[in-house]
């Protein structure tokens, strides 16, 4: 009789023990797509800035291009436009 107690106490031991690391392995696996849900959105902001730092660039390009077209050049020899 004890040895079928030992046994039943084994088999509660190893079903908590697969519990716990199934548990453990659901937690991991959910924080890992939270991480990379995360990371995917901080790279798309990343991206969005990026894209929209090199259109300000190409507008300030071309408004620098209207202000040198307007202002007068210096002639070197006489110092004066």
């Amino acid at each position: 009789m004890h040895s079928k107690v030992a046994t039943c106490a084994g088999k509660k031991n190893m079903f908590v023990t697969s519990l716990l690391i199934t548990k453990h392995l659901a937690f991991t696996r959910a924080t890992v797509l939270a991480k990379d849900t995360f990371a995917d959105a901080r790279q798309n902001d990343v991206q969005n800035l990026a894209e929209e730092m090199e259109d300000e660039i190409e507008h300030d390009r071309k408004a620098l291009a209207k202000v040198f077209q307007r202002t007068p050049v210096l002639d070197s020899s006489t110092g004066f436009c």
